[in-house]
């Protein structure tokens, strides 16, 4: 089942910053936030990204940029899904820009996107909380089975989706702040305090130097 129908035309390069202006006003992500930083996970689709995203967002008061829910405004506004990722980068500029911490609800193994969205280092000076999301192979192939009602992106498309960005995954050296392991239903309520906690102590460490 694909999450999204690629049918329309794509966003016209002349329209991205317009468009991310929109997204950013008809989302109300202009707004403060009690912390700067910017939560960065690694993690497979399937693996329970946004469910921890959406959690540490609410905890540490950041705004959340999803690239499924910029897929589905595209879709909205008549365009294809193809420059999702590069509106979602606009967005975090602009927000970056007026020191607002943002949770980016998206697998972040390409670091170099990261860097690149970050390459005015001294406008930004923003922490990274890089954190990784395991989760067992079997488990997401479950998660993404065309059996899966609960999911709405499942199915052939997914799992292809799955394999593809398996191979970003190999040798994967970053400053992890925390490493979730999500082998079960429960797993993640033992291990977000503990992440919350390390999150907070890295922000502590990071805004004295």
């Amino acid at each position: 089942m694909a999450q999204f129908e690629n049918q329309g035309k794509i966003l016209p390069k002349t329209k991205v910053v317009q468009v991310a202006d929109l997204f950013i006003k008809d989302n109300n992500l202009d707004r403060p936030t009690k912390n700067y930083c910017m939560i960065c996970p690694v993690g497979l689709i399937g693996s329970g990204k946004t469910t921890i995203i959406k959690k540490l967002a609410r905890s540490f008061d950041l705004v959340r940029i999803s690239n499924d829910e910029m897929r589905a405004y595209l879709v909205g506004l008549g365009y294809n899904t193809d420059r999702a990722s590069e509106v979602s980068l606009i967005v975090a500029r602009k927000l970056l820009k007026k020191k607002i911490g943002l949770a980016i609800d998206a697998d972040c193994a390409r670091k170099k996107s990261i860097l690149g969205l970050l390459s005015e280092e001294k406008l930004f000076r923003v922490p990274i909380v890089w954190i990784k999301i395991n989760a067992p192979e079997k488990i997401i192939l479950d998660r993404l089975s065309p059996e899966n009602k609960k999911r709405k992106y499942r199915g052939a498309e997914a799992i292809d989706n799955y394999y593809r960005r398996k191979k970003l995954h190999k040798n994967i050296k970053l400053p992890f702040v925390y490493v979730f392991e999500n082998k079960t239903k429960d797993s993640l309520k033992v291990q977000l305090p503990v992440a919350k906690q390390k999150i907070q102590k890295f922000l502590n460490t990071w805004n004295t130097k």
